[in-house]
């Protein structure tokens, strides 16, 4: 996996996607909130481990947020970005 892409509030007034990297301590608590499993409670071992794995994972793949416009129009630019980045 090249980067994980974490898709930033749209923006109306925005004309160019713009990309930017989230420091790893902080990614970490990005992805915890977007894992898929985060309505579930977990007991504080599940937890931990769940932790320790986004920390693996934030230390070998960059994770990167995209700002972009609020136009489906935009959708193509806002793919080149990415695949430039």
């Amino acid at each position: 996996m090249a980067a994980i892409y974490i898709l930033g509030e749209r923006q109306p007034d925005l004309a160019t996607p713009t990309i930017e990297a989230i420091p790893s301590a902080n990614a970490v608590m990005v992805l915890m909130a977007h894992r898929t499993a985060n309505h579930l409670p977990l007991n504080k071992e599940k937890q931990a481990r769940e932790f320790a794995g986004m920390s693996h994972v934030v230390m070998s793949v960059p994770v990167r947020k995209v700002n972009r416009s609020d136009s489906l129009e935009a959708l193509p630019q806002i793919c080149d970005a990415i695949l430039e980045d």
